[in-house]
């Protein structure tokens, strides 16, 4: 007779179980029916509006929309497909209650690395909490970067996928991969899926390095086989909305222009500093270790106990309590920002710590 060995699941079930505790005392406003005001879905959904409205009155999808700049492409706003069944999946991944889910499949993703990793579940369920919860994930919720804060919560679990299929677990290596892959396409924030690219390789060159020293040639070529086939089905998945986004893309900011307002500057697209405007500065990596080594966020509250309320007070300055509430605190590269990406202290300390006393080839990728 067929058992399950339920003790086995029980260090699963209860960090799952933990994973929706964290959501729901972060997340506590949504059971009261409050909303999180986030710019960017506002105005997205202003956005969409008049494409929402046209498929609500005709029953079809809009081609074009009026509601955004001199007018696009609709499917570069709002565009449904019944026929997409990862377009279904990932409905059913936010639950129906997002930006809360976003918080826990970051929770659950990561758990999955880190087990695959061959991590102890107790330790998994922290490191998840620790990834989960750090600041930069916060910030990107609060300011409405739902397709980005989803695209880095999958990162994890397609790693996952990569490192099954290195072990020679292809199917179920590929299977993984290919799913978390599609959703993150799904998502449509195609700079994550670049950084996630570059870490798988980073991570290919390494098992690479270790076939030669191994000479297990066979099993790193089928591994590899198999995450192509899986990249491709996932691109698949996803391919008329890339293909068309390519097409529009020569026609939008980020093609040549005939147009510039100095002639020195004569670019193929967006120029540099444009595009490096929200970058981190090198100094300004140190907030992963301090989180207010360049001051916090743009606007900042400073106490009583500040030099800035004191100097207010010396000129006698009406309202000096009331004003220093809400001051730039920020003195980074970027044009500003809602705080500081900040990992943790505690966390850096173990990464440093564990360079020293983990031992195999793992912790050099």
């Amino acid at each position: 007779m067929f058992k399950i060995d339920f003790k086995k699941f029980t260090p699963h079930a209860l960090a799952i179980g933990l994973f929706i505790v964290i959501t729901m005392i972060f997340f506590y406003p949504m059971a009261k029916g409050k909303r999180l005001v986030s710019n960017d879905v506002i105005t997205h959904a202003g956005n969409a509006k008049e494409c929402q409205d046209f498929r609500a009155i005709y029953d079809q999808e809009p081609l074009w929309t009026n509601s955004s700049f001199g007018g696009l492409p609709a499917y570069n706003v709002s565009m449904h497909s019944k026929t997409n069944l990862t377009a279904q999946v990932y409905r059913i991944l936010l639950l129906g209650i997002s930006p809360a889910s976003f918080l826990f499949i970051s929770l659950l993703g990561f758990y999955i690395l880190l087990l695959t990793m061959k991590v102890d579940p107790w330790l998994a369920a922290g490191g998840a909490a620790a990834f989960g919860l750090s600041s930069y994930f916060i910030i990107i919720i609060g300011a409405g970067h739902s397709t980005k804060t989803l695209s880095l919560a999958l990162m994890a679990p397609v790693l996952a996928g990569v490192i099954l299929a290195f072990r020679g677990k292809y199917l179920k290596g590929a299977a993984v991969t290919g799913l978390c892959l599609a959703l993150m396409l799904r998502a449509n924030h195609l700079q994550i899926i670049y950084y996630l690219l570059m870490i798988l390789i980073l991570f290919g060159l390494f098992h690479f390095w270790q076939t030669v020293k191994e000479k297990s040639y066979e099993r790193f070529f089928k591994a590899l086989g198999a995450l192509c086939a899986a990249a491709i089905l996932a691109v698949g998945t996803h391919s008329t909305h890339l293909m068309m986004t390519y097409q529009y893309s020569s026609s939008s900011t980020r093609g040549q222009t005939e147009l510039t307002a100095n002639a020195e500057i004569q670019t193929g697209g967006l120029d540099k500093k444009y595009i490096t405007d929200w970058s981190y500065g090198v100094a300004e990596t140190w907030t992963l270790l301090i989180p207010k080594f360049m001051g916090g966020a743009s606007v900042g509250s400073l106490g009583k106990d500040s030099e800035t309320y004191q100097a207010l007070k010396e000129r006698n300055i009406p309202n000096a309590a009331g004003i220093v509430q809400s001051v730039p605190v920020y003195w980074g590269d970027q044009p500003g920002q809602s705080g500081p990406v900040y990992l943790g202290a505690i966390m850096c300390f173990l990464f440093v710590l564990g360079l020293f006393i983990v031992k195999g080839p793992v912790k050099w990728w």
